[in-house]
């Protein structure tokens, strides 16, 4: 792989390695449980979709919980959790459900923030 330095001109030619050394990366992943935001279906339990809140509608499937990105839970699942917040999404097991993140007080533009338990996680301008 070339590394760039200022000045230097990146040409089709290595734009196209780079893509190529992704695409290759990402075919040896099969597995992993994070993903970026986007309409990939959860491969295995547990998959965390991580993305920028850009866009006032969240489209996922079955159920899950936004969270932000300092959430750290309690010991138990009934505590309080020791920092961060989250939201459960309402279940659904509709083709896709569709939640306004404008519900989600502490969640800004701009503000990074995790999908987990979601089979996808999407934003999108429409509540279609």
């Amino acid at each position: 792989m070339k590394y760039f330095k200022h000045g230097d001109r990146v040409t089709a030619t290595d734009l196209n390695a780079i893509v190529t050394a992704i695409n290759a990366v990402e075919t040896q992943t099969t597995g992993f449980s994070s993903y970026s935001f986007g309409g990939r279906d959860a491969v295995v339990a547990g998959t965390i979709f991580y993305g920028v809140h850009q866009r006032r509608w969240l489209a996922y499937r079955s159920t899950g919980e936004v969270r932000s990105m300092d959430y750290v839970p309690g010991a138990t699942e009934d505590d309080e959790p020791i920092s961060g917040h989250r939201v459960e999404l309402p279940d659904c097991n509709e083709e896709f459900c569709m939640f306004d993140l404008h519900t989600v007080g502490w969640l800004k533009y701009g503000h990074t923030y995790a999908v987990e338990g979601s089979e996808y996680a999407l934003e999108t301008d429409t509540n279609a």
